[in-house]
């Protein structure tokens, strides 16, 4: 669903569409229910809906179910994902969306009820909530184990930045993967490593002529020695420095 998927999210959560007829049906239909009957009622309204408007349908019976009861959020996508598993990603993101703090919960209860759908439940989910995707991923991950590589295929589609790190530690393992927890740790902590700095800095050796300083990766120090001249090497290992080795001819 992509692009569109995303922009349907959007528009659905954060605005009332102009036809609010539809929306106020299901809140009317659902209000008449007792807390325990929503996840039935809810699915039950996506069937009597039109294929055409299943999706739009599902995405205003959410927000109406959680409206109602944002507790019964796990419960209403998975009962929507069991019945409509190609509608599970649709009724996952909206509810994560609506109920930031449940996206984890929602993700497995979604997962749970239509594996075949898990890399998308992951991807809509982290297009709506992006600073979740590692409590999305291994959500999914717990209830679907054998479907790693596209749980983590998922994760870099809808973030694009941890692409390269991801694909980079996929390459490197041969046979069974680590745990999806484990990659994208391994990937945040490539991201967050700090770039290597290069800088020329002034010192003088014993004939008073300017000789280079090098700042190298923290852990190395290496030195040259030429006529006349010394070269410190310092080791740079963030704002400051540490660590230096002074030859002198």
């Amino acid at each position: 669903m992509g692009l569109a998927l995303t922009a349907l999210l959007t528009t659905a959560i954060e605005a009332t569409a102009a036809d609010g007829s539809a929306a106020n049906s299901a809140l009317s239909t659902l209000s008449a229910v007792t807390i325990s009957d929503l996840p039935s009622k809810a699915s039950d309204l996506i069937q009597q809906a039109s294929p055409k408007t299943r999706q739009q349908t599902t995405i205003e019976v959410v927000k109406a179910a959680i409206g109602l009861d944002s507790a019964s959020a796990p419960a209403v996508v998975a009962a929507i994902s069991k019945s409509f598993p190609d509608l599970a990603d649709v009724a996952a993101a909206t509810a994560a969306g609506l109920v930031p703090d449940q996206a984890g919960i929602i993700a497995r209860a979604a997962a749970g009820a239509a594996p075949s759908m898990a890399g998308q439940i992951v991807k809509a989910i982290c297009i709506v909530l992006p600073k979740d995707y590692k409590e999305v991923a291994e959500a999914v991950a717990d209830v679907v184990p054998g479907a790693t590589k596209e749980i983590l295929a998922a994760v870099y589609t809808a973030i694009p930045s941890l692409k390269n790190s991801i694909q980079s530690l996929l390459a490197s393992y041969n046979g069974s993967l680590p745990t999806v927890g484990f990659i994208l740790g391994q990937a945040q902590q490539n991201q967050d490593k700090p770039s290597i700095k290069l800088a020329m800095l002034p010192t003088l050796d014993k004939s008073g002529f300017d000789a280079p300083i090098v700042l190298t990766p923290s852990g190395y120090a290496t030195s040259e020695t030429g006529a006349g001249t010394s070269t410190t090497t310092v080791v740079n290992s963030g704002p400051g420095t540490s660590g230096a080795t002074v030859v002198t001819p």
